[in-house]
C-alpha cells in the first residue's frame, strides 16, 4: 500500500533496499494503535502523531530522506535511524526545497 502512494517504482534498482525498508517503516507505523509510543531520534511520540506525519509521506519525501541516507556511515541501529530520517525529513524537505530555490532565484 505504501510503496504505491510513494511511487516506490520510480526509484532506481540501485535506492530500493532503502526505499523498501523507508515503506516497511511506514506500514509498521501505520498499524500501531493510536496509544502506542514510537521512539523518533531517542524521544517518546505517540503513534497517532507519528502515524499523522508518514500519513503525508510522498514521492519527494522518500527521495529526501533517500539523499539524507546517501553520507551515512555505518549505523548500528539502522531501522530506528531510518525511522527518525524519514520523520525528519517531511519537516526539513520544505524548508530546504525554499531554500535552493532562492539560491536559483539570486
Amino acid at each position: 500500500m505504501t510503496r504505491k502512494r510513494v511511487c516506490a517504482e520510480n526509484f532506481e534498482e540501485k535506492d530500493m533496499p532503502i526505499v523498501d525498508t523507508f515503506c516497511l517503516i511506514i506500514d509498521e507505523a501505520e498499524a500501531m494503535s493510536d496509544d502506542e509510543i514510537c521512539m523518533i531520534d531517542g524521544k517518546k511520540v505517540q503513534a497517532s502523531f507519528v502515524k499523522d506525519i508518514f500519513s503525508k509521506i510522498d514521492f519527494f519525501c522518500i527521495e529526501f530522506a533517500l539523499n539524507k541516507c546517501r553520507g551515512m556511515g555505518t549505523v548500528t541501529r539502522t531501522k530506528p535511524y531510518l525511522r527518525t530520517v524519514l520523520y525528519n525529513a517531511f519537516f526539513e524537505m520544505n524548508p530546504a526545497y525554499e531554500l535552493e530555490a532562492r539560491k536559483l532565484i539570486v
